[in-house]
């Protein structure tokens, strides 16, 4: 396991929280879609628009800590940078697992991992360069991933 810092890599676990109230991340994939089946009515059951992407990260969230900790999306903020240097806006859709179910808040028991899908919709031209996870709620760390090209869907 790394600790926080800036020269991450995907699949590399990341340790962010106090003592006591730990989480691991891990990014495990970057890819490219044309389409995403959500319930919510933002994302829909649609397509991009003209000239858009979706870029879906799919992320690992373990509790190390020995205690139930409780997770929602606005404990872990991200800032993800293009090529150019420019910041894209936090992530609006978390989705449970493989579901297109959207991810609010769950309780993670001790040693417990879950999976979630990031959702950014981006200009077709853009880049992807950095992720950074940041912990808003209690140590204030944070770790940045380099992205790789993501992956066209099939």
């Amino acid at each position: 396991m790394q600790m926080p810092g800036d020269n991450g890599k995907v699949g590399t676990p990341y340790q962010l929280g106090t003592k006591g109230d730990e989480l691991v991340f891990t990014l495990e994939k970057a890819e490219l879609a044309s389409r995403y089946f959500g319930s919510q009515a933002a994302i829909g059951d649609s397509t991009v628009e003209s000239g858009h992407k979706f870029v879906v990260l799919t992320i690992s969230i373990k509790n190390a800590s020995l205690t139930p900790d409780p997770l929602h999306d606005s404990i872990i903020r991200t800032k993800v940078t293009d090529a150019d240097g420019g910041e894209l806006r936090d992530s609006q859709y978390w989705a449970k697992n493989s579901t297109s179910e959207k991810f609010t808040q769950i309780a993670v028991a001790a040693g417990a991992q879950i999976k979630l899908r990031m959702l950014y919709d981006v200009s077709l031209a853009t880049k992807l360069s950095t992720i950074t996870f940041i912990d808003y709620q209690d140590s204030g760390m944070s770790a940045t991933v380099k992205l790789e090209q993501p992956k066209k869907d099939k």
